[in-house]
This record gives structure tokens, C-alpha cells and sequence, in this order.
């Protein structure tokens, strides 16, 4: 019992690090992009810098993370790790600032990519969780997909000609990513819920089967008693 709730534990734990990402991903690119979008001639290069800042910050949180919640407990987490990554990409980050804000319309088009695949596997668990709309995920996972792509193959024609293009596409990708969490989340949880309701019917069910007071073993017309019948059929 200790050991199947350690384990229920540990995987809420990577669970919540997961969405927490995810979560804070979208929300920078829904900023990134609003600002981009509505004030044009800001400096690239803050957005190095804050790049540098969520960096690490996140790398902090999830090192301060692993020793609060003890993940260290179990071998399958690898929080540590990924927070210090991401504590010396951040750190680089500050002292690259400037080839960070020259490479920054790549980076943009990547991020659409990722929350596109990020997507996709929300449309997976959906369809596995019997979401019905989970077809919506899907869809929007494929338009980030292939509007990512468009942008990759042509950024800096798009970035000389059409700026405010990627920095759109950016800021709607970034709120359909938090659409997508929202649904395969709130489908998870009611096909769990059902779940558990399903489970603890059953066992009710045969809890009372058992606890009939009427299941006897019928008699035969000479008064043996069936089950001593099969009983002694056993050692024939």
C-alpha cells in the first residue's frame, strides 16, 4: 500500500513539473509575442535578457524542487538534472545575450514547433481518455505544425517583410497550447473520476453478493447437501 502510494506520488510529481512547464511556455509566448506585436521598435535584446531570467529561474525552481520534495527518492527523477541545464543555459544565455537576440526569430519559430508537438500529444491522451473533441487538439496541433514550418523555410523574408506575422502566429499559438492543456486535462480528470466511481460500484456490487444471507446449496430429493456431493466427486 506505502509503495503504490510513494509511486501514485512520485508520478503526480513529474506531472505537475510537466504542466507547470508547459503552462509557463505558453504564457511566455503569448508575452513575447503581445509585446513584439504592439511595440515595434522595442530592443530585441530584452528579450535576451528575459529569456536568461526564465532560464534560470526555472532551473532554481526545479533544483530548490528536488530537494524540498525529496525527489531524490526516486530513480526514475531527473529534476536535478534539468534544473542545472537549465541553470547554465541561463547563464550563457547573459553572457551570449547578443548572438541570442540575433538567432531570436529561429528560436520563435522553434518554440511554435514545440508547442505544436506538445499539442499533438494532448490530442493522444484526449482520444485515449474517450475525449470526444479531441479531434480540436489535433487540428490545432497540425496548424502549429505546418505554420512552423512555413516560417522556418522562409523566417527572414518574414522578419524583413512581415514581422508582425510570426509575432501573431506566436501569440496564438501560445494561447491555443493553454486551450489544449486545459482540455486534455479536464477530460483526464473526469475519465478518472468515472473511473473510480466505475471501481468502487464493483466492489460494492460483490461486497453484497457476498454478504447475501439467502446463497445456499441446494439439497437433492434424497437430502445430500450438493457442495458435499462435489466434494466427494473431487476424490473419485
Amino acid at each position: 500500500m506505502m509503495k503504490n502510494k510513494a509511486v501514485k506520488n512520485n508520478n503526480e510529481n513529474q506531472n505537475v513539473v510537466g504542466n507547470v512547464a508547459v503552462i509557463f511556455f505558453a504564457a511566455l509566448m503569448i508575452a513575447m509575442g503581445a509585446i513584439l506585436y504592439n511595440f515595434k521598435k522595442i530592443d530585441i535584446e530584452y528579450f535576451a535578457y528575459a529569456i536568461a531570467v526564465c532560464l534560470l529561474v526555472w532551473g532554481i525552481w526545479l533544483i530548490s524542487r528536488y530537494f524540498m520534495r525529496k525527489e531524490y527518492l526516486h530513480t526514475t527523477n531527473y529534476g536535478f538534472s534539468a534544473g542545472v541545464l537549465l541553470v547554465i543555459a541561463g547563464v550563457l544565455s547573459f553572457i551570449e545575450y547578443k548572438v541570442l537576440a540575433d538567432f531570436i526569430s529561429d528560436y520563435m519559430v522553434f518554440s511554435i514547433l514545440l508547442m505544436g508537438i506538445f499539442m499533438l500529444q494532448n490530442a493522444v491522451q484526449t482520444k485515449n481518455v474517450e475525449g470526444k473533441l479531441w479531434f480540436i487538439n489535433l487540428i490545432l496541433s497540425i496548424a502549429a505544425c505546418v505554420a512552423s514550418l512555413l516560417l522556418y523555410f522562409d523566417v527572414n523574408d518574414v522578419m524583413t517583410d512581415y514581422p508582425l506575422t510570426l509575432y501573431f502566429v506566436m501569440m496564438v499559438t501560445g494561447a491555443a497550447g493553454l486551450i489544449s492543456l486545459s482540455m486534455a486535462g479536464i477530460r483526464t480528470y473526469m475519465y478518472h473520476k468515472k473511473t473510480s466511481i466505475r471501481m468502487k460500484r464493483d466492489i460494492k456490487d460483490c461486497e453484497d453478493w457476498f454478504a447475501e444471507d439467502d446463497v445456499v446449496f441446494p439439497e437433492d430429493e434424497e437430502g445430500f447437501d450438493v457442495a458435499d456431493d462435489v466434494e466427494e466427486d473431487m476424490f473419485v
